[in-house]
């Protein structure tokens, strides 16, 4: 978790902080996105189950294919 000065959380990282998934209000109003983006994990999860590829879903996205496989992870984790 990240903090702020009057020590209130400012976002949370549900697979740690080397992970691309972040939890911010700031962005899709707190819904689990890649970081310093507004893609939501979901989006790319969802595309996966689909059937598309990692790497075509990346490139659709314009992101690695880390943050496109962390968002995989993190909603298998959820399940």
């Amino acid at each position: 978790m990240d903090f702020g000065t009057n020590q209130l959380a400012l976002r949370y990282w549900p697979l740690g902080k080397e992970r691309s998934i972040v939890v911010d209000p700031h962005h899709q109003l707190g819904q689990p996105t890649i970081k310093n983006t507004n893609i939501l994990a979901e989006t790319l999860y969802r595309m996966y189950t689909a059937g598309e590829k990692v790497k075509f879903i990346a490139s659709l996205y314009d992101v690695s294919e880390s943050d496109v496989t962390s968002s995989i992870e993190f909603f298998k984790k959820a399940a």
